[in-house]
């Protein structure tokens, strides 16, 4: 309707222009009438701006209205009546039309601000690039578990872990690979996931980044577990005979002493048989006592969980190994931040962690100069982390991954039993434990809970 009225309205001023002018040209040659062809001439100049003026203006706004369109702003508004009150129409519908715009902008940034800010509260490390390896979007976590500063490009990703941008181009959708990244002193077991979508026809990847270094450890020890279980249960029963019946042989051997010229010809051959049947029993017995430590793995008790005062936990460490401090003039350090950090846990079971990571840094801190324990609690966001670190001889890369497997051990009449079990401790408070090792300089075991 609108647009009807503005054609009748250049029509009538296009028709009332070319009356105006043919009077002009009638009036110009009479003698008489040169007032009113002078009039007739101003008239058509008014009328002429007047035209031109409404197409004009009328271009303007619109060219005004798409403008702001095309650079997305809403704040401009149509209005006023110089035009004529049939442009009120217009005008009302471009500002309708505008503030409809200026509302789905709104809508869209704060589907954006809530998207946005749920993805920056995830857990899990989240990334989202283009073909041309341009970073979308990535999340705090995903800084945080690879600690590295926010980027743009997926090439930056190569700084924190060389060939981590090949792996991560190289996986096709919905697979998955795990990997080792460095943080801070810990290595973590990280599955990167890539899957596929399509946004306004342009092709994007996602990049999920999940630790899951507690999985797989707690995979392991119920693995380790279950091995444990059956290997001492089919030891114990081959064991076992021979304990008792070597037992009962060296009883009767003991009976039948004053006639053993007789059984065995001569003292000699009985002394061989005896010695042979002592060992057979010594054996045995040391195989079954070893079984029995290993049974410990299967057997801890569930824990008590009670608040304990990490601070008076140190110090009684401190005091339990006083002697053995002294004689071996090693420094023992301890850092409680804040003073008061309490720990949900059971207090005996945490004892004998500690117990056990002391006592290796003290046959690790042998010869070393100026030995030191260090013993450091802190309050980390949601966490408590106690790490104890000591400047002794350190582990081996080749056997640092194997150190909280049973049975492992390097040394000579170690069982292999204590980091396990201590692993297992720290898994029944559902925290973690891990080590990092520099070879001659230091080694720190964390614990977080």
């Amino acid at each position: 309707m609108v647009y009807k009225r503005f054609g009748v309205r250049v029509t009538l001023l296009v028709l009332l222009l070319a009356a105006t002018i043919f009077a002009f040209t009638w009036t110009v040659n009479q003698a008489n009438l040169k007032v009113t062809s002078f009039n007739l001439l101003v008239i058509s100049v008014l009328e002429l701006w007047l035209l031109l003026y409404t197409v004009k203006r009328t271009n303007r706004d619109l060219a005004r209205f798409f403008v702001s369109f095309q650079n997305k702003d809403s704040s401009i508004t149509f209005g006023g009546n110089r035009m004529g009150s049939e442009f009120t129409d217009l005008h009302a519908s471009m500002n309708q039309l505008l503030k409809q715009y200026s509302d789905l902008q709104q809508e869209r940034e704060a589907q954006y601000t809530f998207f946005n800010s749920t993805i920056q509260q995830i857990p899990i490390g989240i990334m989202i690039f283009n073909n041309e390896g341009t970073v979308v979007l990535h999340n705090k976590a995903l800084l945080q578990l690879l600690n590295i500063a926010p980027f743009k490009q997926l090439q930056s990703l190569n700084a924190h872990k060389s060939d981590l941008t090949d792996l991560i181009l190289d996986l096709r959708p919905n697979q998955s690979e795990v990997i080792k990244v460095s943080k801070g002193h810990l290595m973590v077991s990280v599955s990167v996931r890539v899957s596929e979508f399509i946004v306004r026809n342009e092709p994007l990847k996602l990049v999920i980044f999940q630790d899951v270094t507690s999985e797989l450890e707690q995979a392991e020890i119920e693995s380790m577990q279950k091995m444990v279980r059956v290997l001492t249960h089919e030891i114990m029963n081959s064991v076992s005979p021979i304990t008792i019946s070597s037992a009962t042989l060296i009883r009767q051997l003991e009976d039948v002493e004053g006639n053993k010229d007789v059984l065995f010809g001569d003292a000699d051959a009985f002394k061989d048989a005896q010695a042979a049947l002592n060992a057979i029993h010594k054996r045995s017995k040391g195989l079954t006592n070893f079984v029995e430590n290993y049974r410990k793995f299967t057997r801890l008790p569930e824990p008590v969980f009670e608040p304990l005062e990490v601070k008076k936990l140190i110090i009684s460490m401190e005091a339990l190994f006083l002697n053995q401090l002294a004689e071996s003039q090693v420094t023992f350090l301890k850092e409680i931040v804040p003073e008061n950090l309490l720990l949900l846990g059971d207090e005996k079971l945490l004892e004998q962690v500690l117990v056990n990571l002391i006592k290796n840094s003290l046959e690790a801190l042998a010869l070393c100069p100026n030995p030191y324990i260090k013993l450091t609690a802190v309050k980390f966001g949601e966490q408590v982390i106690i790490q104890i670190e000591d400047n002794g001889k350190g582990i081996s890369p080749e056997i640092i991954d194997q150190i909280f497997t049973p049975m492992f051990t390097t040394k000579p009449n170690g069982t292999g039993i204590g980091l396990s079990l201590s692993r297992q401790i720290i898994y029944m408070h559902r925290g973690s434990i891990q080590v990092k090792s520099q070879m001659g300089e230091k080694t720190v075991f964390t614990l977080r809970f």
